[in-house]
């Protein structure tokens, strides 16, 4: 094996290691705006662990976390098949804690939501 070749794979090793050892998303509310700021409750949900979301009525589904591409796809449950994007970093606009809805194309939509560091997930409705 070249050098060339042996660097390529610990840069590829050292990118996957750090995609993958990256936290989920935080446990608790996530309040979802429109494009006008505007929240709505149908909307909203709860991340209430690792696996397992609510929405405004308490109705539960799955998700998983893709840490590589940052996207949390709601498996099952009142959100099925909805996805959002993690933002990119500590900006509170847009950063880590703060989902995106994705389009069925996976493009970005306006519906932006912040993660509530004050409401419980678990105590319904917010």
């Amino acid at each position: 094996m070249t050098r060339r070749a042996v660097f390529a794979a610990a840069i590829f090793l050292a990118a996957v290691t750090q995609a993958s050892a990256e936290p989920p998303p935080l446990p608790g509310v996530y309040e979802c705006m429109d494009q006008r700021g505007v929240a709505n409750p149908l909307f909203m949900f709860g991340l209430l662990d690792g696996s397992t979301y609510a929405d405004w009525n308490g109705k539960t589904g799955h998700y998983v976390y893709d840490a590589g591409r940052r996207v949390v796809t709601m498996v099952d449950g009142p959100f099925r098949g909805a996805r959002y994007r993690r933002g990119p970093g500590p900006d509170p606009a847009r950063g880590a804690d703060n989902l995106r809805l994705l389009n069925d194309a996976g493009q970005l939509t306006a519906m932006n939501c912040p993660h509530n560091h004050v409401k419980d997930a678990h105590r319904h409705p917010w």
